[in-house]
């Protein structure tokens, strides 16, 4: 999926911070696509890299934190999207259990440990399932991405350099 998506950004983008931006942004892939991809394939200073995935990770979070709620009730009028939003708020509920028993901390760890679907995009769904306050949902999603991107960039110098 990374390859495809990333062969198609580069087609129309010759700036290669912006791809990472973008990668940085992609549900699921987030900052454990961009990172490896920056630092690897592009061969970029891996704190440019780590810069520019955090702040791009973190952004598109605001508006999801923001917007869910409207979008969603807007959206859940009509048969097609409101499959699509029973089936994501129910998948987020499933794999948000850490976040309903421990909120802002259990958001932190969720979005920190760098698995498939724990990402920003998933943890927003389910702080906003569990009711967290906006705020500290966005302080949450801020230090989940930071420790998220300290193992992903550690794991990747440490392949880097193990391969190289």
């Amino acid at each position: 999926m990374l390859d495809s998506t990333v062969e198609i950004l580069s087609l129309y983008i010759s700036n290669p911070y912006i791809i990472i931006i973008l990668i940085s942004m992609i549900p699921v892939i987030e900052s454990r696509g961009s990172i490896p991809y920056g630092i690897l394939v592009l061969g970029l200073p891996w704190y440019k890299v780590v810069i520019v995935s955090i702040i791009a990770n973190f952004l598109i979070t605001i508006p999801i934190i923001y917007l869910l709620d409207p979008i969603s009730r807007y959206f859940r009028r009509f048969r097609i999207s409101k499959n699509f939003f029973n089936w994501l708020f129910a998948r987020s509920e499933r794999k948000g259990g850490i976040i309903n028993k421990l909120k802002v901390v259990g958001l932190i760890i969720f979005i920190g440990i760098p698995l498939p679907v724990t990402g920003a995009w998933t943890g927003c769904v389910a702080a906003n399932i569990f009711r967290i306050n906006k705020f500290y949902t966005l302080i949450g999603v801020f230090f989940g991405i930071l420790i998220s991107v300290m193992i992903i960039t550690a794991l990747t110098l440490t392949g880097k350099t193990f391969f190289s």
